[in-house]
C-alpha cells in the first residue's frame, strides 16, 4: 500500500533527524582540523581538497539528486566546515541580549565568542581587534548607526531574518581592514549586462573563472542587467588579486563574497 502524505513527511522528518547529528559530527571534526591547521600553520581552504570530495561524492552519486545539487548542497556544507575552522569573533548590537545570542548561533554557530556593544564605537573598536570580526546588529540599531559604522572602516554584507515567528531582521558587517575572512572560499558577484548572456548562458570571460558552480541568480525587472554568481575555487584574497581586476571592466558592477 502506498504511503499517505503524512506518512511520507513523517518519513522525511525521521530521517531529518538522522542526518542532523552527522552534520553535526562532521563539523566537530572541521574545528578539530583547524586546530590543527593553525597549529602547524597549514593553509585553511585548500580547493584540491574540496574538488576531490566533491569528484568521490559525485562518482557514487546514484540519484534521483542530479550531480549539480551534490555539488551544491556538500559545497555549502564544507563552506560552513571551513567557517568553523576560521571561527569569527562576533560583535552583536542593538537587541537584547538573549535575541542577540540566538541571532549569533543562527549565523555562525552556539560556540562563538560574542562581546556586547553599546555604542557604535564600541562596535568598531571590537571588531578591529580581532582578524575575523563581523558585527551582527538588529534592524533598528542599524538603520540609526549602519551608516556611522561603514563610515568607521566597516562593509555591510547582508541581512537575515531567523525562521522563528516574532524575531527581528538582523544586519551583519566585517571590519574593512581586519574582518573579511580572506581565507574562506569566495563568491564572485557581478552585475552584467544582460546583452551578454547568449540564450541565458554567462559570456566566456565570466566562464573561464575557476569556479564550481556558475549561476544566473537573477534579472532586474527591466530585463537589461543580470546577477551572477560564481562559487570559487579560491579563497577571497586569491579571487580578489587575481581575477576582481581582469572581471570589472565587463560588469556594471562587481565584489566579492565569502
Amino acid at each position: 500500500m502506498a504511503m499517505t502524505l503524512e506518512q511520507l513527511r513523517a518519513e522525511i522528518d525521521r530521517l531529518d533527524e538522522q542526518i542532523l547529528p552527522l552534520l553535526n559530527r562532521r563539523a566537530a571534526l572541521a574545528v578539530e582540523i583547524g586546530r590543527v591547521k593553525h597549529a602547524s600553520g597549514a593553509q585553511l581552504y585548500v580547493p584540491e581538497r574540496e574538488r576531490a570530495v566533491l569528484e568521490r561524492l559525485v562518482s557514487r552519486n546514484e540519484g534521483p539528486l542530479s550531480h549539480r545539487s551534490i555539488c551544491r548542497i556538500f559545497g555549502e556544507v564544507m563552506a560552513a566546515s571551513l567557517a568553523l575552522e576560521d571561527r569569527a569573533t562576533v560583535v552583536a548590537a542593538g537587541a537584547p541580549a538573549e535575541v542577540l545570542r540566538a541571532a549569533v548561533a543562527y549565523a555562525v554557530g552556539p560556540e562563538a565568542a560574542v562581546t556586547l556593544a553599546e555604542t557604535v564605537d564600541e562596535a568598531v573598536a571590537a571588531m578591529g581587534a580581532d582578524s575575523a570580526s563581523l558585527l551582527v546588529a538588529g534592524e533598528t540599531w542599524s538603520r540609526q548607526h549602519g551608516a556611522a559604522v561603514t563610515a568607521r572602516g566597516a562593509v555591510w554584507r547582508g541581512c537575515w531574518r531567523m525562521p522563528v515567528d516574532g524575531q527581528p531582521l538582523m544586519h551583519v558587517y566585517a571590519h574593512r581592514a581586519t574582518g573579511l575572512p580572506l581565507n574562506r572560499p569566495a563568491t564572485l558577484a557581478a552585475v552584467i549586462d544582460t546583452a551578454s548572456l547568449a540564450g541565458g548562458v554567462p559570456p566566456d570571460w565570466l566562464r573561464a573563472l575557476p569556479a564550481r558552480s556558475l549561476d544566473v541568480a537573477g534579472v532586474t525587472p527591466e530585463g537589461a542587467a543580470a546577477l551572477v554568481l560564481a562559487k570559487m575555487e579560491l579563497n577571497a584574497r586569491d579571487a580578489a588579486t587575481t581575477w576582481l581586476p581582469g572581471i570589472a571592466p565587463h560588469c556594471q558592477a562587481v565584489w566579492i563574497l565569502s
